[in-house]
């Protein structure tokens, strides 16, 4: 998950892609509409790079864990409970 800052809500991908808002959360588009189209998805490979980039796109880490704690991790993946990543730590 990707957190959006509030002046980059995704105008140009939408307006370059002409997709439908699907959901109201930052702008949110279904997976599928843009993973069928080879162009949509450059355009959206393209929109998210950039955003990373640019700090515009901030990743959303939900939990760190250590490789040590891989099988809570998994637990914790499996319970539903994250909203955003969970990162394991290989030292």
């Amino acid at each position: 998950m990707l957190t959006v800052r509030p002046s980059t809500v995704p105008a140009r991908l939408s307006s370059a892609c002409r997709l439908r808002q699907t959901r109201p959360i930052q702008g949110g588009y279904r997976y599928i509409e843009i993973t069928r189209h080879d162009a949509l998805l450059e355009r959206a490979k393209e929109f998210i790079s950039e955003g990373l980039e640019s700090g515009a796109l901030v990743p959303l880490i939900s939990r760190t864990f250590k490789f040590d704690q891989i099988q809570e991790a998994t637990r914790f993946l499996g319970s539903n409970e994250q909203i955003g990543k969970i990162v394991d730590m290989v030292d």
